[in-house]
């Protein structure tokens, strides 16, 4: 970043000329520092277009953590200009700098697929990377794997898989063959066996698919699926209601084949920050 940062500096001084006669040729209503319209450069509330897309906001949200708008605020540099409805004009993608604003508003950004990009439009603005994240791998692919719960029937509470991996990470499978408080359900969950492990700021996004497999016929299978997001906090996931345990029983079906449950579970397009 303070490279990244050094040569950005150096592209806003040749971008935005140092206004030698700002103070001394300012009208009176400019005398402040301020330009024409709403969008006045010593107002608090500032209104961006960036991109064709329109932003309202506070200054102080834009200067705490970019240089760019530290820069752009600063008074050092020819103050940018506003149109008539007071929106200063910044040639980026404004769909990007949605989320740019976001993460400057309230320190937390949900990544898009392309997470790289991401980064590099952060870069732009002169913000550092997320903290205390470094950098996020973002998994395109999909990837299974089924668990086998035997001696189904004698379970008191729940049966808990060992852990496993999918696309590098670990994962595990919880079931309550009597329910999870909702009573007459199989309830079935996808955790995150060491989320003790991770620090406080950790997160696992991911969509999911659990499923309870026939043994007659793959389209008697019952699956759910979910977008969801694991956390310290949120580290198991699932379907207290995942079917009732009349179908569960139902020997046409063959749901328990000498009384073992197998559940497969399937994940896809798991973001997750490294530390």
């Amino acid at each position: 970043f303070p490279e990244f940062f050094h040569h950005q500096h150096h592209r806003w001084t040749t971008l935005l000329h140092m206004s030698s006669d700002s103070d001394n040729n300012s009208s009176s209503s400019s005398s402040s520092g301020a330009i024409r319209g709403v969008g006045r450069v010593d107002s608090e509330i500032v209104r961006l277009n960036v991109g064709g897309r329109k932003f309202e906001t506070m200054k102080s949200t834009l200067t705490a953590r970019s240089a760019y708008f530290r820069a752009l605020f600063s008074g050092q540099y020819k103050e940018p200009k506003a149109d008539e409805e007071g929106y200063i004009f910044i040639d980026r993608d404004g769909k990007k700098f949605k989320r740019v604003i976001s993460y400057l508003r309230d320190n937390v950004i949900d990544f898009p697929t392309n997470v790289e990009d991401m980064l590099n439009e952060l870069e732009y603005y002169g913000v550092d990377r997320p903290q205390p994240l470094k950098k996020v791998k973002t998994l395109q692919m999909s990837d299974s794997f089924v668990c086998h719960f035997r001696r189904f029937s004698r379970a008191v509470t729940n049966l808990t898989s060992e852990p496993f991996e999918m696309l590098g990470v670990a994962w595990c499978v919880v079931i309550y063959p009597k329910g999870n408080k909702e009573a007459d359900c199989l309830s079935v969950y996808l955790s995150v066996p060491d989320s003790d492990m991770k620090p406080e700021s950790w997160y696992r996004k991911c969509h999911m698919t659990l499923e309870v497999i026939s043994g007659r016929d793959p389209k008697l299978n019952i699956q759910n699926t979910t977008t969801t997001k694991f956390t310290q906090d949120s580290y198991c996931y699932g379907f207290p209601k995942f079917m009732t345990l009349e179908t569960l029983n139902d020997p046409e079906s063959e749901f328990l084949l000498d009384d073992t449950l197998s559940v497969c579970a399937k994940i896809e397009r798991v973001i997750e920050p490294f530390v």
